[in-house]
């Protein structure tokens, strides 16, 4: 995290996390995850492996407007500060997760949740559903 604070920008945009590897992934029992508003973020395992999407190592597609506040917000939520993270959630049960690859795309003016709408369109046109963590459609 350290290492991508200089890099990363305060602007709106949308941003995507994945896994360096191929394959299916072991699911922890407990999430290390904060617990926000006093709720757990835990989700069953099986219900964590029926959302797994193969091939794809793309886990989560989000939008903020700012976008290294929010990327921030998430590896603390994993970390267990209980911050609201809450929509990846299903991130930290993956055995891992401090290894994710993060990446990032700014977008002029406000249009951030256009272009994240796209992304996930495109993603269910291909593997016919969304990505791991995102657990609707905005």
């Amino acid at each position: 995290m350290k290492r991508a604070r200089g890099v990363m920008p305060d602007s709106p945009g949308v941003y995507l996390a994945m896994r360096a590897e191929d394959g299916r992934p072991h699911f922890l029992e407990q999430s290390p995850a904060g617990h926000f508003k006093g709720m757990d973020p835990t989700v069953p395992i099986p219900w964590l492996e029926e959302q797994w999407v193969e091939p794809s190592r793309l886990l989560y597609v989000g939008q903020s407007v700012s976008i290294s506040n929010r990327i921030r917000a998430h590896l603390r939520f994993g970390a267990g500060a209980a911050v609201g993270a809450w929509g990846g959630r299903c991130l930290f049960q993956v055995e891992g997760w401090q290894g994710f690859l993060w990446a990032w795309m700014p977008t002029p003016g406000n249009d951030q949740k256009a272009v994240e709408r796209e992304l996930l369109e495109a993603f269910a046109d291909e593997y016919g559903s969304l990505p791991f963590a995102n657990l609707r459609m905005p």
